[in-house]
């Protein structure tokens, strides 16, 4: 008869493993990737001033547009693109 003895599990993983910091560009799906191409492209022939502008806009507060904001997580892919 086998033993019950409990099964213990040791982890080797550390509070700084969990806690570690994704870091990378995330490339957006295909209908957001078109716009933030697209943007990137007439931001970098027009200056950060047209991506002000959009942002001021009502369009810079939409889905749409969410990735010229610093907390997106397509953002590094956009300026990326610039």
């Amino acid at each position: 008869i086998s033993s019950l003895a409990p099964y213990y599990y040791h982890s080797t993983t550390t509070t700084s493993d969990i806690m570690a910091v994704v870091t990378g560009i995330i490339r957006p799906p295909p209908d957001i990737r078109a716009v933030a191409d697209k943007t990137a492209l007439f931001v970098a022939k027009n200056g950060r001033s047209f991506e002000q502008r959009i942002l001021n806009s009502g369009k810079g507060q939409t889905p749409k547009f969410a990735f010229l904001h610093d907390n997106s997580p397509f953002h590094a892919y956009y300026e990326d693109k610039i």
